[in-house]
């Protein structure tokens, strides 16, 4: 852009209007009085200089052009702009000879927004002009508008699935097979499992918030070195565990093993205590180290999720997809602390199939639901306007409650069977996703 001495520099955000013409004396007068606008004025000489300026990644808000251009009359260039850019994306304002009304409709039929009569006054090409800016302005405010509605609608399902996470690590941590209870720093019980109230002769309620001596006794002291413990990440708890000497609600003493187990929560460090009177203590522990594992995931994506501004898509692209890894595997441990009921019906089978396949479509190819619901062939994926894929159809398999009256069991057989068909790899999930499915097709 050639600046003009006579008019004041335009500022960063100034409006860019490409000028294409090839008299030089026109130019300088369109020149002259978009200049003292506060505008930044591009000049080309011909339509090949203009197409070349769009092709080189230059951005215009506005396109003033001579309907008689040297190089291709302005029409031609009118339809090729267009071929590149919508109207309200680059608005395009033609100069007409104001006599020839031919002229006005070819050019409004070949893309023009608008079309200007020469010899025009300033008054005129200036409304004409920022009617035009007006336009683009809108295109920019929707666009913008767009992106904040997809910003936010992420942010929704991030918020909701994080939540999510959270509520069923603590409904798995109820769902231990080991009767258990958890003690604060400060020695206060957090929360404890029925199966240990009901040991101790309590409810569950009324031990919650209590001092942890009111189970323990003097072998509270134990609790604190185990605390210690925690605060050395080079040191262990004792894998053996320990004897105690606990207090019921009778005021009974007993005696029993208790092995600790360590959770970390978002604010502080929980110590879990096993009682170590079956045999699902040892389930227990490995499920508890998996909880851990996943809360300290979700942590680290919570604190990453509240610190992103928007776009948070374009900051950290994978954001959505960490969640869902995470979220599948909090779904797994659910699975296999809430085995299903000897009873187990149909519909009930045909859920956990798809519930399995799902988690072992993750695992085995690292692809999404979408990638399955179109490889399998068997569902549909929408793409919405955001650009977000989504397959309905599919969701609705995938809980009891949205699963259709007459579900398509042949879509879920032949679903999982496409899976099983792409896991080669022997893994407990598969050889449960396989079993599911010999099941489903046993019931029908």
């Amino acid at each position: 852009m050639t600046p003009n001495p006579e008019n004041p520099d335009p500022g960063p955000n100034a409006p860019r209007i490409l000028v294409v013409d090839d008299d030089p004396v026109a130019l300088q007068v369109v020149r002259n009085i978009l200049g003292l606008e506060g505008m930044a004025v591009v000049v080309a000489a011909s339509g090949h200089e203009a197409l070349t300026r769009m092709d080189a990644g230059e951005v215009f808000d506005l396109v003033l052009l001579d309907g008689m251009v040297t190089g291709r009359n302005g029409f031609e260039l009118c339809r090729e702009i267009r071929r590149r850019y919508k109207h309200d994306e680059l608005p395009l304002l033609l100069l007409v000879d104001k006599k020839k009304l031919t002229e006005l409709t070819e050019g409004l039929n070949n893309g023009a927004n608008d079309c200007l009569g020469k010899p025009f006054s300033r008054e005129e090409l200036l409304a004409r002009v920022y009617a035009q800016l007006k336009v683009r302005a809108a295109h920019e405010m929707a666009l913008e508008n767009n992106r904040l509605r997809c910003e936010l609608e992420l942010r929704i399902q991030a918020e909701s699935a994080l939540h999510l996470g959270h509520q069923r690590l603590d409904r798995m941590l109820h769902a231990l097979p080991a009767p258990m209870v958890a003690i604060k720093e400060s020695l206060e019980i957090a929360f404890c499992t029925r199966a240990f109230a009901e040991r101790c002769g309590y409810c569950v309620h009324d031990l919650l918030g209590r001092s942890a001596q009111t189970l323990f006794g003097a072998s509270s002291e134990t609790l604190e070195t185990w605390f210690a413990v925690l605060e050395n990440p080079e040191a262990l708890l004792p894998a053996g565990g320990a004897f105690f000497l606990l207090v019921a609600a009778d005021g009974a003493p007993w005696s029993c093993r208790i092995v600790p187990a360590a959770l970390m929560l978002e604010t502080e460090s929980l110590l879990l205590l096993l009682l170590d009177e079956t045999s699902s203590v040892a389930a227990s522990l490995r499920w508890i180290h998996d909880l851990s594992r996943n809360r300290r995931l979700l942590q680290r994506m919570e604190e990453t999720f509240n610190s992103l501004s928007p776009p948070m898509s374009e900051q950290y692209p994978g954001f959505m997809d960490e969640l869902h890894v995470v979220d599948r595997s909090l779904a797994r441990i659910c699975r296999e602390l809430t085995p299903d009921a000897p009873g187990q019906n149909p519909r009930q089978m045909i859920v956990k199939v798809m519930q399995l396949a799902l988690d072992l479509w993750a695992e085995a190819t690292l692809s999404t639901k979408a990638d399955l619901a179109r490889r399998s062939g068997q569902w549909a994926v929408y793409v919405n306007q955001d650009g977000w894929e989504r397959t309905q159809t599919l969701d609705r398999y995938l809980a009891l409650h949205t699963l259709p009256a007459r579900p398509r069991l042949k879509k879920v057989l032949l679903t999982g069977d496409f899976v099983l068909a792409n896991a080669p790899a022997e893994t407990s999930l598969r050889k449960r996703c396989a079993s599911a499915l010999a099941r489903l097709r046993e019931l029908h």
